[in-house]
């Protein structure tokens, strides 16, 4: 389908707090303070920048939540192509990964403004193993879905709303597990969120502290 509203989407596409208050309201209800301004301020200029920033805040801030929003904004304003989500642990990444894919296939305000992402999600009913069929116009889409990755449908020009997603990624990865050299068929990560990669007891351990800081580096 077209666009639902596409000056809705241009104006959230323009401010990313617009965004986030638009297509995950009840999310964000509340005002943004000075740490959530931060948050997004950095992840707009590392993604368009490159580079490395940290910015470390009291537990029950609303950071994960920021930078889950965050995450989707960055996709669908087409500034990140291959993201990885890195937590504490791999089961910690996976919920900020299962989020994304949540918000891809079940909000219908996304689903108005940005059908070119959305719509072959639906399309595969939840059944992963249609993506190796599912086609536009006898053009194979290319869609992954599953629980570890996804790459996002090819869609034909005539079809798209001025952006092509078609190829982007997402993976995760936690500081537990192997995250050096990751490659995806030729493709490279070109953005990195690292959440919440202590837990109480390892802030406490400076040998731990050390590993987590080389796991980053």
């Amino acid at each position: 389908p077209e666009c639902r509203n596409v000056a809705r989407r241009e104006a959230c596409l323009a401010d990313p707090e617009r965004f986030l208050k638009t297509y995950f309201a009840a999310r964000y209800s509340r005002d943004f303070g000075k740490l959530h301004h931060a948050m997004i301020e950095a992840m707009l200029e590392i993604a368009n920048h490159g580079g490395k920033q940290a910015i470390a805040a009291p537990r029950g801030r609303g950071k994960s939540e920021i930078t889950r929003g965050m995450l989707c904004y960055l996709m669908c304003a087409s500034m990140i192509h291959f993201p990885v989500v890195v937590c504490q642990t791999t089961k910690d990444a996976a919920r900020t990964y299962r989020d994304f894919r949540k918000k891809i296939q079940n909000n219908e305000l996304l689903y108005e403004d940005f059908p070119e992402i959305c719509h072959p999600v639906r399309d595969l009913e939840s059944a992963p193993q249609k993506a190796a069929r599912q086609h536009i116009d006898d053009k194979l889409t290319g869609i992954e879905w599953t629980q570890e990755s996804l790459r996002l449908a090819n869609v034909r020009e005539q079809y798209r709303n001025g952006q092509d997603f078609g190829g982007f990624r997402m993976e995760f990865r936690g500081l537990d597990a192997a995250i050096r050299g990751l490659n995806s068929e030729g493709d490279r990560p070109d953005f990195v969120i690292i959440d919440d990669p202590e837990t109480k007891e390892s802030a406490k351990s400076e040998t731990q502290i050390a590993d987590r800081e080389q796991a980053i580096e």
